[in-house]
């Protein structure tokens, strides 16, 4: 049972009163329309404009969605594209890098060898 309540307007009562008594035949129009009193073609008519504002509110939402997407992308990384540091001191200047000798390094690679001349690479 479809109900007035406050705040709903006559187009909104009439979309809802349609609806429901469309679901209750079955989705049958000639059917919906003769128990509602009113021709198949009005009835066809209705029916179209309400999925046709149906497809805009869901274009409308999806256009929304996107919009918020891409404020949220350009928030977080900003016009560049690339993530923005909120200050300088977020990374330090310059990191430690570990230095070996270079006898460290030969003990962990062997040596390497060209199959041609046997000479001694790296």
């Amino acid at each position: 049972m479809v109900a007035w309540q406050p705040g709903m307007t006559l187009e909104m009562a009439e979309k809802a009163i349609i609806l429901h008594a469309y679901d209750v035949c079955f989705k049958n129009q000639t059917h919906t329309a003769t128990m509602l009193g009113i021709s198949v073609r009005n009835l066809h008519d209705k029916l179209k404009k309400y999925e046709e504002d149906a497809s805009a509110n869901k274009a409308r939402e999806e256009q929304r969605a996107k919009q918020v997407e891409e404020e949220s992308r350009k928030a977080r990384f900003g016009a560049s594209g690339r993530p923005q540091l909120q200050s300088d001191s977020e990374f330090p200047k310059e990191l430690p890098l570990p230095v070996r000798k270079s006898e460290e390094v030969q003990k962990v690679l062997p040596a390497q060898r060209s199959a041609s001349n046997q000479k001694r690479i790296g």
